[in-house]
């Protein structure tokens, strides 16, 4: 049982030899006698909290995961955002719902609710799960997170998540910058176009903090023409 082996933590308990078994068979069925999704370690909440650490709902839902390059569609799957851990759900042969971390240096990229995340890495960041908004010349990614804060509001859950927040990045000409407000955004580009672009973030009442990201996406549309023509 390789997978096993992959403990990066001593003091991290991996799944057990009877749940291996009822997972792989769970798998087998419904995949084939595949070990690729197996290469992880029970899930459970390390605290007792009042709020979840995933993205938008702490419910899970199918979704799709490329691991060693292996495609999985209508997985259930979540996401932790706060420890950045893609979460798998299944039921155990004795009917109880079990959940799985996946091995995050497996996962190349998951989709959930319509939403693209690839695990990239730049020197700015290191290695992080990001959606992906546009790709390109230039290139536009979201970046989640929650905290986890202690309370004394009640003895039953000590802790709460933080809502969860986003920074923007746009990664241009080799560089990846982190984008807090309009004029953040239009310093990237050369100040011929500056006009133009302030003009169409009024416009449009882009926002950067909590603008939609069809919007998002349709700036870089707007903004990739004036990399053309330097």
């Amino acid at each position: 049982m390789a997978f096993l082996a992959n403990a990066v933590d001593a003091q991290v308990i991996f799944i057990s030899k009877d749940d291996f078994i009822s997972t792989k068979q769970y798998f087998d069925r419904s995949y084939g006698s595949d070990y690729n999704l197996l290469n992880g370690r029970l899930y459970d909440l390390p605290y007792s909290a009042s709020t979840h650490p995933f993205l938008h709902s702490d419910q899970f839902k199918p979704g799709n995961i490329q691991l060693n390059d292996e495609v999985y569609t209508g997985v259930p799957i979540n996401y932790n955002i706060n420890d950045q851990q893609v979460v798998l759900q299944y039921l155990s042969n004795s009917g109880l719902t079990q959940k799985l971390i996946l091995n995050q240096e497996a996962i190349e990229s998951f989709q959930l609710d319509g939403k693209l995340f690839r695990r990239l890495s730049f020197p700015e960041t290191g290695t992080r799960f990001f959606q992906v908004v546009r790709s390109g010349d230039i290139s536009c990614y979201l970046y989640w997170e929650k905290k986890l804060h202690k309370t004394s509001a009640s003895f039953d859950t000590p802790y709460n998540y933080s809502k969860q927040t986003r920074i923007v990045y746009i990664f241009r000409k080799g560089h990846l910058y982190i984008i807090s407000n309009r004029s953040s955004f239009t310093s990237l580009f050369n100040q011929v176009h500056k006009k133009e672009i302030e003009q169409y973030l009024k416009r449009e009442k882009i926002r950067f903090r909590n603008s939609t990201e069809e919007s998002l996406s349709n700036l870089i549309d707007f903004c990739a023409r004036f990399d053309q023509d330097q």
